[in-house]
């Protein structure tokens, strides 16, 4: 009689952490997620579910994982990303966009940094006039109190007790 461990994976587990992989991937979400969403499922840790994932199932799924990539690309969008040009469009046109689109992304990076910059002189001018500044006549009475405080522990200590 053959035993199955308590802790052995199902067909219907296997299955769950695949589609689950496989979403998080088309999606643009990573695989850790997936084995953490997974992990809750089926009450397992999400290091048990990475390990299912790349010692047993894996490598069963590998259209479906060049799938899930591509469908990522595609629906990627183009906010402050370059468009992936397909060899066959490339021409002139397409070339000199690219160009544009690569000019206009380290222009907004040079001015993020020219802000940055103006505001890290800005911090840097606060924290320099926020240095405090005791004026010579507090320091002196200050000086004087503690004398006195000096002259009387030395009076106290000389004073006979009774």
């Amino acid at each position: 009689m053959t035993t199955v461990r308590q802790d052995a994976w199902s067909q219907s587990d296997d299955d769950t952490l695949a589609e689950t992989v496989i979403s998080h991937i088309s999606n643009g979400r990573t695989q850790l997620e997936a084995f953490d969403q997974v992990a809750s499922q089926l009450n397992r840790t999400q290091a048990a579910c990475g390990f299912r994932w790349n010692s047993a199932l894996r490598k069963n799924y590998t259209v479906e994982i060049q799938q899930a990539k591509e469908q990522r690309l595609n629906s990627k969008p183009n906010n402050r990303q370059t468009k992936r040009i397909d060899k066959s469009e490339i021409n002139i046109d397409n070339v000199i966009d690219f160009l544009v689109s690569i000019k206009q992304i380290i222009n907004d990076v040079k001015q993020e940094n020219l802000s940055l910059r103006s505001k890290i002189d800005d911090l840097n001018s606060q924290l320099q006039n926020n240095h405090l500044e005791i004026p010579m006549d507090e320091v002196r009475d200050f000086a004087r109190m503690l004398q006195k405080v000096v002259q009387m522990q030395e009076n106290d200590k000389e004073m006979p007790t009774g």
